[in-house]
């Protein structure tokens, strides 16, 4: 038997509950994907996996190699976006693919639950937090309302028309596998065996289960940070469960996202968004959803409109993934939620007077809980009342443009996107939505301006 071994401190400290038997409630599907018409058998690319025995630390695991896929390049390079064990099983040669996704008729995570493996006795020196923020990234996961990002996949459904569902965080369980030093050129085969000794650990299997192999800082697992690796994480099938190789991806600095958006951390929540989300939409590759090139849900957006997902744990930077309903990157799954948008002293955005007239100011106000104040975020990034959007005055761009309420178009002067510092922004300008001077005054109409983190641009959402 492998003899698994942590330090008893650490764990206690880091181990949440391994939830393996736990049902995620069923939140309504919004949508179905794009299907195929012939559905495959239930295991269908069986036969794309290349049997392998990887003898690891005193046991032999009989496992099937798929392959690397979702891989996230870094930035500015150019690599297969995946890389099947079988050359026959390559998607078909051509164009890179728009999208959309279609349906190959394998399993997906009806009710994903991610095992985070931090490997290696070198965790115990890390210093930068990375333990922390990746088990609050994924305790807020899934946790509903904040969590609007997850809400994408629900359209993405199975041969029985089930789609994957969010009621509760998707974290199971953590590990500190200190019970040996992680390698220094980890191989997919000793990953593969790393992640199986984790489900081992947590007493789980299915293809709900997603095993988070994280390498410790210095290490090349996979070829990670190497002249021929080129990439920041990517996700595979061991035979029996889903697993990512997520390696210590602020090795590599801006290449692989550190403060992309918020802090040096934030690489590691948008690799590791990118391919739980693959995971579950994909997690015997590629047998789920997959554009015509290969590409999966993340693979489509990665590096796109990168952005700061607001959940229960805090803020943490985050990629779109592709959405079939809305034909391109989306940042969220149908409306997430209706009610009143706060500033400063709480004081709400309002429609001037009730006012439905295209060119009506958009203000502060005392909240009063009119429909005047009833915003929804909708899944195109605009934020809606009284039927019509909020838009940029003749969609400008230069400090001080006044908001106003108009027809929806969707066009970029209606998009508005979550921020650092609670700041929403209209990516078309660049600009963030400002109370003039920090006004408190009601009345005062709403404008954009360059972003600084002031709280003339702090807005909490419904």
């Amino acid at each position: 038997m492998l003899e698994v071994r942590g330090r008893p401190h650490r764990l206690r400290r880091l181990c949440l509950a391994v939830l393996s038997g736990t049902t995620l409630a069923v939140a309504t599907a919004w949508g179905t994907g794009t299907a195929m018409a012939t559905q495959a058998p239930a295991h269908p690319q069986r036969s794309c996996g290349i049997p392998i025995t990887v003898h690891w630390h005193g046991r032999t695991y009989h496992l099937h190699n798929y392959g690397r896929f979702g891989i996230y390049p870094e930035k500015g390079h150019r690599v297969p976006v995946n890389q099947p064990a079988v050359a026959r099983c390559k998607a078909p040669t051509g164009a890179k693919s728009s999208g959309p996704l279609n349906y190959r008729g394998g399993p997906l995570e009806l009710n994903p639950r991610v095992y985070l493996d931090f490997f290696g006795s070198q965790w115990n020196s890390d210093s930068n937090g990375v333990e922390q923020y990746m088990q609050s990234y994924f305790q807020g996961v899934g946790t509903q309302p904040q969590d609007n990002w997850s809400t994408i996949m629900t359209q993405y459904t199975d041969s029985n028309g089930n789609a994957p569902s969010f009621g509760g965080s998707v974290l199971g369980g953590v590990w500190v596998d200190t019970s040996q030093q992680s390698p220094s050129n980890a191989s997919d085969a000793q990953l593969q065996a790393e992640a199986q000794a984790a489900a081992n650990h947590f007493g789980v299997s299915g293809p709900d289960v997603d095993i988070f192999v994280l390498s410790p800082s210095g290490t090349h697992p996979g070829g990670f940070n190497t002249p021929g690796g080129g990439f920041c994480a990517y996700h595979g099938f061991n035979g029996n469960v889903a697993y990512t190789n997520q390696p210590y991806v602020l090795d590599l600095g801006g290449s692989c996202g550190a403060n992309s958006v918020r802090n040096q951390l934030d690489g590691f929540s948008i690799t590791a968004g990118h391919e739980y989300a693959e995971a579950v939409t994909d997690p015997e590759p590629a047998s789920g959803y997959v554009a015509s090139d290969g590409s999966e849900i993340g693979d489509l957006c990665a590096w796109q409109n990168l952005f700061a997902l607001q959940l229960s744990t805090g803020s943490f930077a985050t990629q779109p993934l592709w959405s079939n309903q809305v034909n391109g990157c989306a940042q969220s799954g149908g409306s997430r939620s209706t009610g009143q948008i706060t500033g400063i002293n709480r004081l709400c955005v309002d429609v001037r007077s009730s006012n439905t007239s295209n060119g009506t100011p958009i203000q502060i106000w005392t909240c009063n809980g009119t429909g005047a104040q009833s915003w929804t975020v909708a899944s195109d990034d605009s934020l809606q009342a009284l039927g019509k959007c909020m838009d940029v005055t003749f969609g400008g761009t230069s400090d001080g443009t006044k908001v106003q309420l108009w027809d929806c178009n969707r066009t970029g002067s209606q998009v508005w996107r979550q921020g650092a510092n609670g700041s929403l922004v209209n990516p078309q300008s660049g600009k963030c939505l400002d109370d003039p001077g920090s006004s408190t005054s009601p009345g005062t109409q709403l404008q954009i301006w360059d972003c600084n983190g002031t709280n003339a641009q702090d807005w909490t959402l419904p």
